[in-house]
């Protein structure tokens, strides 16, 4: 079973305009994921602070340098890259639709 990688439009637009330091910043921290996932998918989650308020899902946050971060969600073999850049996350708010 090999990882798979998704981004959402959100993320494709972010690493669009980011400046090519922070876009090889994410492509290195993404590259050191699937290397640690490659060396133990059970305890790659380890390495990588999570977003808290958001359970039952995990959010990754992943430094890319110059203060900016990759935030991405992972479930058993799936990595989906959320957003990039200086994002600031102050609180959580639940609605209904």
């Amino acid at each position: 079973m090999s990882l798979k990688i998704y981004t959402t439009k959100r993320f494709v637009k972010a690493y669009r305009k980011a400046i090519f330091a922070l876009q090889n910043g994410t492509e290195r921290s993404v590259h050191d994921f699937a290397n640690r996932w490659d060396s133990d998918p059970r305890t790659v989650t380890k390495n990588y602070d999570t977003v808290q308020g958001l359970q039952p899902y995990k959010v990754l946050e992943i430094d890319i340098g110059g203060g900016c971060r990759l935030l991405d969600t992972y479930t058993t073999n799936r990595l989906i890259l959320l957003d990039m850049g200086r994002l600031y996350i102050d609180g959580f708010v639940e609605i209904d639709i």
